[in-house]
């Protein structure tokens, strides 16, 4: 008798359905494929400039976040687009000054820019102007785009910038 009861329970709860994000019903969400790719990302505040050594030239040390419909951090599958402009006026991006491309299709080189500590995707931009890392130097401006395909086929384009400072 308590067997059945406690059958009947779990049965109950695996078939109810409530709406989630966007009224969409956890039913279809759980069957979905894409239920757990990124939806949006964040330049995360780790970002830093890094020294040149030995008068070498500077690097950026970027952390992405990636999120999905539910506000929680994920991985994601894409190509992702850097690009450094010197900040403009208010801190609008101004000229472009460099582009860095790197494919997360790759999921080996994807699990090793994936920090489990931070929960962050952290690259190491190389070769970022010099300008950068002077002190005083005007901020400059990143702009990280992650284009991912959906299971239907559709593109999905991420995108958030952040404002760098030595």
């Amino acid at each position: 008798m308590l067997w059945a009861s406690v059958c009947s329970l779990l049965l109950c709860g695996c078939v109810s359905s409530r709406p989630g994000p966007g009224g969409i019903d956890r039913e279809d969400l759980a069957s979905a494929d894409d239920a757990f790719r990124p939806v949006a990302m964040r330049v995360f505040p780790l970002t830093r400039v890094l020294p040149g050594v030995s008068g070498g030239e500077p690097s950026v040390e970027l952390h992405i976040e990636l999120r999905d419909q539910w506000g929680d951090t994920t991985k994601g599958v894409g190509d992702l687009t850097v690009q450094l402009f010197r900040a403009g006026l208010g801190g609008a991006p101004g000229a472009r000054e460099r582009a860095w491309s790197m494919s997360l299709t790759d999921l080996d080189r994807n699990a090793q820019w994936f920090d489990p500590t931070t929960r962050t995707y952290r690259i190491e931009l190389a070769s970022a102007p010099r300008w950068i890392a002077e002190p005083g130097a005007v901020p400059g401006v990143l702009r990280a785009t992650l284009v991912t395909v959906q299971p239907t086929g559709r593109e999905l384009i991420i995108w958030d910038e952040f404002i760098l400072r030595r």
